[in-house]
């Protein structure tokens, strides 16, 4: 069995691959699992930050309700980045790992999120 699901983000109009969505860490005792994401912002796309929502839903959704996953978790070293989590899908800040990792020559926090299905459930139905 596959230790993660990989799959890429590809823009249709240009049919180029712009990025990669992961769930891996599959805990199937504690049904959990850790989502990652990226996307090249180098690219000229327009709508590069819906392609970027809408790939996160779609591996949100599988493992939640294909999977019957009950808890994501992700990370990042951008409080920005860790913002936006919160906002666009509902994460809620679960830690701080104080000076965890070494980026452009300095020691930076690494913020840790989770997203429990049920909480997934109510903050879809809120967008909608």
């Amino acid at each position: 069995m596959s230790k993660k699901l990989q799959l890429g983000i590809v823009e249709k109009k240009s049919n180029t691959l712009i990025g990669m969505v992961v769930a891996y860490n599959f805990n199937y005792f504690n049904r959990t699992c850790s989502v990652s994401s990226i996307i090249d912002y180098r690219k000229r796309l327009n709508n590069k930050i819906r392609l970027f929502k809408e790939s996160q839903d779609l591996i949100i959704e599988h493992v939640f309700f294909k999977m019957n996953f009950r808890k994501i978790c992700t990370g990042t070293s951008s409080e920005k980045l860790s913002l936006l989590s919160e906002k666009l899908w509902g994460f809620k800040r679960e830690g701080t790992l104080k000076k965890h990792a070494f980026i452009n020559g300095e020691y930076v926090d690494n913020f840790i999120l989770g997203l429990f299905r049920e909480d997934w459930k109510i903050f879809k139905k809120k967008l909608n």
